[in-house]
């Protein structure tokens, strides 16, 4: 009999326990959860937080200049139905995104602490308080959530965790209201709530059938009643993914297990803080996450302890690795633009998991988890130091540090423009000069210019557009200058326009007056600061020169330009086309693949390329192109 009883006791032994959560006050294990936003916040340090770029000035220039109106659109979106993360808060914090955008990060930070202390009340019933802290700071302890602190459009990702961390903590406590309140708002911040609504019924805990039933109706009634308004804003408004992901063929053709693979390759990549693109810091993190999930693995094959503690934390396990798979899953439709930043969301649910898998097989493991996601964060690429010309090379369409790149740029030209016009004439134009397309996109078009000065008038246009449109009236000229103490600097207008009116000589063949026009851009340029400016008209009296046959003056020139700036084209060119007339033919392919490197569409560099091709075939000297 007392081993028929013992056995008839055991199941009830495996069951997960429940019980209530410890006062917030009287718990410490409940601050470490928030608290982990301050190494995040420290690992943004030197970063222009909260500066407003690319799609920022989409919404912004829809809530300061045209007026919230209705939210029945994308509030400046092409693409998405996000009213409570667009229209609503561009409303109510545009203005502080232009004056104070680092108190918009904090804000940020603030959400993201809020939403890791509800995660910790929504698991504290179930799990030691340790193992809770772990599980509800992993969201925080990636270097991808960086953007969700810095980046104010990221306030779709901020708040659909923050959201969905409240409907956790409401259905945790049998709040039907206030949970499905939470949902609905965590859909209008984003549609990766979805995953939310799906597994919100089925959070951990003592919950009769009877209330899960009544929470799954109520949160099916707002999942469909959403759905239904998003298809029908979506084809009234004719929003569409961007990039052409829904008519792309090349893409669709992908298959759907090709591109979750993908998903869930970026999204473990992400979780510990690694680029999409392989890293040299690769070999070393994998052994550093394996040690901890070998050893829980090793311990729940040989303690029958440990087994027993996983069989009764199975229910949040499980629900966790679900939450995590499904959010991953939902990423396949974005293929094959990755950001890491999306995968904070799923990474919820593998924080619960992985807590659990190795609290279960021993109590100290999760620490060793966090010290080293800690470590990884800390080895995470510093904030852009410097706007430079090309983008740094991770496999993510955005990340930090492309962000910190352009958000670094934006700051740069807002100050240097208010600071020498404070004001700008209606109708007037501002000048880019050497600016790569990469950079151009953070401009949003004209809408930074226009959001910042509060003029819908106003244009911000590439030099080139000068020689199309002679008769706009250009207020400033801003000159690129990467890898230089000033990453930008005004140019007078004059001397730009006369440079501009030199580059047009020299295209219509008028090489003698482009030479004098060249002469009148220098002595009406800016000071040495300006070196790609000078390096240009350096460039352009090369080119002219050549062409005249006043070879020395032109390789003289030449030279000048590149020891302004060795990227500058004109004097490569030039260089090159000496290097193939004196036989140096191993020269004039050096220099020409560094120009079509930089713009493979080069026609003169592709013409030499072609000659110097002929001339190693036939192994004859290339003639003079």
């Amino acid at each position: 009999p007392a081993g028929r009883a013992a056995r008839r006791t055991a199941p009830a032994s495996r069951s997960a326990p429940s019980s209530p959560a410890p006062p917030l006050l009287r718990d410490p294990w409940a601050w470490l959860a928030p608290l982990a936003v301050l190494p995040l916040w420290f690992r943004c340090v030197g970063a222009p937080l909260g500066e407003p770029v690319a799609e920022d000035f989409d919404f912004l220039h829809r809530a300061l200049l045209q007026g919230t109106g209705t939210l029945l659109d994308g509030g400046g979106s092409v693409a998405f139905w996000r009213p409570l993360a667009h229209q609503v808060y561009y409303a109510l914090l545009g203005r502080l995104v232009l004056t104070r955008p680092v108190a918009v990060a904090g804000i940020h930070a603030l959400f993201l602490a809020a939403g890791a202390l509800l995660l910790y009340r929504v698991l504290r019933p179930r799990l030691p308080g340790p193992m809770a802290a772990v599980a509800a700071s992993f969201p925080l302890l990636a270097e991808s959530t960086r953007t969700l602190v810095g980046w104010p459009t990221q306030f779709v990702d901020v708040g659909l965790f923050f959201f969905s961390a409240l409907a956790l903590h409401e259905a945790s406590r049998r709040r039907l209201a206030g949970a499905l309140g939470a949902l609905l708002a965590a859909l209008l911040c984003k549609e990766l709530a979805v995953v939310t609504a799906v597994l919100l019924p089925f959070v951990p805990g003592p919950h009769a059938r009877r209330d899960r039933a009544r929470l799954g109706l109520g949160v099916a009634v707002v999942a469909v009643l959403w759905g239904a308004a998003y298809l029908a804003v979506r084809h009234a408004a004719h929003l569409e993914l961007p990039h052409g992901l829904e008519q792309d063929p090349a893409d669709l053709a992908v298959p759907i297990p090709a591109r979750f693979a993908w998903a869930l390759a970026g999204s473990l990549r992400a979780v510990f803080s690694r680029t999409l693109l392989p890293g040299r810091f690769d070999g070393a993190v994998l052994a550093a996450a394996s040690v901890w999930f070998v050893a829980a693995g090793v311990l729940l094959a040989i303690s029958s302890a440990a087994r027993e503690r996983f069989a009764a934390l199975r229910a949040p396990f499980t629900w966790g690795l679900a939450w995590f798979l499904l959010c991953t899953a939902a990423l396949a439709p974005i293929y094959p633009l990755w950001q890491p930043n999306r995968s904070q969301i799923g990474s919820v649910g593998f924080g619960i998991a992985a807590a659990v898998f190795l609290g279960a097989a021993h109590p100290l493991l999760p620490a060793g988890l966090v010290v080293v996601r800690l470590g990884l964060l800390a080895l995470a690429p510093a904030p852009a130091g410097s706007v430079s010309s090309t983008a740094p090379e991770t496999g993510a369409f955005m990340d930090f540090e492309r962000l910190t790149r352009l958000q670094r740029l934006m700051r740069e030209m807002r100050a240097l423009l208010r600071a020498s016009h404070p004001t700008l004439p209606r109708g007037s134009a501002v000048v880019r000069g050497s600016m790569p397309d990469g950079l151009v996109y953070a401009f949003g078009g004209d809408k930074a210019l226009q959001v910042w000065y509060g003029d819908s008038t106003l244009r911000l246009m590439p030099s080139t557009v000068l020689r199309e449109r002679p008769g706009v009236r250009v207020a400033a000229s801003v000159q690129f200058e990467p890898g230089h103490r000033h990453d930008l600097v005004l140019v007078p207008v004059p001397a730009m326009l006369a440079q501009e009116q030199a580059y047009q000589l020299l295209h219509d063949h008028h090489n003698a007056e482009a030479l004098a026009e060249y002469a009148r851009a220098d002595s009406l340029g800016p000071d040495s600061l300006a070196y790609i400016f000078r390096a240009e008209n350096a460039g352009g009296r090369a080119f002219a020169l050549a062409v005249l046959g006043r070879n020395e003056e032109a390789e003289a020139a030449a030279h000048a330009a590149l020891g302004l700036y060795t990227g500058e084209v004109n004097g490569r060119l030039v260089l090159a086309s000496r290097a193939m007339a004196t036989g140096r033919l191993d020269e004039a392919r050096r220099l020409v693949e560094s120009v079509l490197a930089d713009d493979p569409n080069q026609k003169s560099a592709l013409m030499m390329q072609a000659v110097l091709r002929r001339a190693r075939a036939g192994g004859a000297p290339a003639p003079t192109p």
